[in-house]
């Protein structure tokens, strides 16, 4: 039997991490017989969902005979504090894979963000990691054409984001979650600090308090992570909307949160995975997006004017996005039958290594 490692950024309780994980999880789980999966650095929190097998990192890397890079965007730093976000990338991840990819161990990278980094050392790394690996699929083309652009130079396949491919029944879990308090209603997920009137963040949440007046929407407020940093995020958001009776939903299952957004009318978030999840679900989306990643999903739709970043916003902007969201359809059937193909291809990866 040989260790297949799952390498990924699956340290936090972060929503989009876990589903990402669980995906590929599951994938990899079925060829039990064959491999012993695991990975390292999972955050407890997965614990209370699933059942799976840890390593330390060292052991991680130092025994493993096949590794999957799984989806995620760990591969581009964001816009800000770069040198540092850099230097933790290659401790974390582009080393430990280096050090793997030169002793010949198979590599399969399904659903990578790749881009931008800016750290010459980063992109170097990374070029010899991706033109050694035996199957690469990204999630979107800007990641492709930011490997060509390092020297990659291989086969690159481009589809969908992994999760547009996962069934309702996957998101949904087996709880009856019909009491759920969302139905019809606008979804607030926004996650950024918001420390003064003159902040972004602030005029977003001010478009959303003119949005709910002028058109009667009905809002509930929710967090993606379980950390009390985003709790007291959330409770701020609704000190600003001046609305004490808006309920929040304080994290604690991705299975909830996706039931959440299911019957919801619209989401505006600032986070890429609570969006596409709307998305999965044909829910309309405002993206006020804090990395550059985000806006890629969104032009790879169709959707572009759904999204913008953060650092754009001006006042009025999303409620000037409002009524052109809402009234079009969001429609998919073609990125969720392209999205199921890097799982094919995570299989066939699987089987030629037993």
């Amino acid at each position: 039997m040989k260790n297949l490692y799952i390498h990924g950024s699956f340290m936090n309780d972060n929503y989009g991490d876990y589903l990402l994980f669980e995906r590929v999880y599951n994938i990899c789980n079925k060829f039990s017989d064959d491999y012993y999966v695991y990975s390292s650095d999972v955050s407890s929190f997965y614990d209370n969902f699933m059942n799976f097998n840890r390593k330390s990192k060292k052991e991680a890397i130092d025994e493993a005979d096949v590794i999957v890079l799984a989806g995620g965007g760990y591969f581009g730093e964001p816009p800000k504090m770069k040198l540092l976000w850099n230097i933790r990338f290659l401790i974390k991840h582009a080393l430990p894979i280096y050090k793997a990819t030169r002793r010949k161990v198979p590599v399969c990278v399904v659903g990578l963000g790749v881009g931008p980094l800016s750290l010459y050392v980063s992109r170097l790394i990374t070029k010899f990691i991706f033109n050694n690996a035996e199957i690469v699929c990204v999630r979107d083309q800007e990641s492709k054409e930011f490997l060509l652009s390092c020297g990659v130079d291989r086969d690159i396949l481009c589809f969908p984001d992994i999760m547009m491919g996962a069934t309702k029944k996957e998101l949904l879990g087996n709880i009856d979650y019909s009491d759920i308090n969302s139905t019809g209603k606008i979804v607030v997920h926004l996650t950024t600090k918001c420390d003064s009137k003159t902040d972004n963040m602030f005029k977003v949440i001010s478009d959303v308090k003119k949005i709910a007046n002028e058109y009667g929407e009905k809002l509930v407020i929710v967090t993606d992570q379980a950390r009390e940093s985003q709790r007291k995020r959330a409770e701020h958001i609704r000190e600003i909307l001046e609305d004490s009776s808006i309920p929040i939903y304080y994290y604690n299952s991705p299975y909830e949160l996706s039931n959440i957004i299911s019957k919801s009318k619209m989401v505006i978030t600032d986070k890429l995975h609570v969006g596409i999840i709307a998305t999965r679900f044909s829910i309309p989306v405002i993206s006020v997006a804090a990395h550059t990643k985000t806006l890629r999903f969104y032009k790879q739709i169709g959707r572009e004017y759904c999204s913008v970043l953060l650092n754009n916003v001006k006042d009025d902007t999303v409620f000037n996005m409002y009524k052109k969201v809402i009234s079009t359809p969001v429609l998919i059937d073609n990125f969720v039958s392209d999205s199921d193909n890097s799982m094919v291809m995570l299989e066939k990866f699987l089987t030629n290594n037993k």
